[in-house]
């Protein structure tokens, strides 16, 4: 299994303060694993928890073991959908303000 690491506080707010930050979105943050992904909701920047969907996860993982080949946890991850949002702000400025003051839960990041 290979572990996944999104971008560390720092490097979220410096993609954040950018003037392109909008066009690289959406930015999942992750440790070991996806955890939350930062996105545009409408005209709030948000940060919404991704969540499993236990039902297309066994789905998925039966038609694998039907066609004999392994469900792997990225295969899991890929399946994860924005659920409830731990963070909504209506600037961007509220949202860096937010990330700033937020517990940080995502590990430190490599990119």
């Amino acid at each position: 299994m290979t572990a996944l690491f999104g971008p560390s506080r720092e490097r979220l707010l410096e993609i954040l303060e950018s003037d392109d930050a909008e066009s690289q979105l959406p930015i999942t943050l992750a440790h070991h694993e996806p955890k939350a992904v930062v996105a545009k909701d409408g005209e709030l920047w948000v940060v919404k928890k991704l969540v499993h969907d236990p039902e297309a996860t066994v789905q998925a993982a039966r038609k694998a073991k039907n066609e004999g080949r392994e469900f792997k946890p990225e295969d899991a991850w890929s399946l994860m959908k924005p659920g409830q949002a731990i963070i909504r702000a209506r600037t961007k400025t509220e949202f860096i303000s937010a990330i700033k003051k937020m517990k940080w839960t995502f590990g430190t990041g490599v990119v």
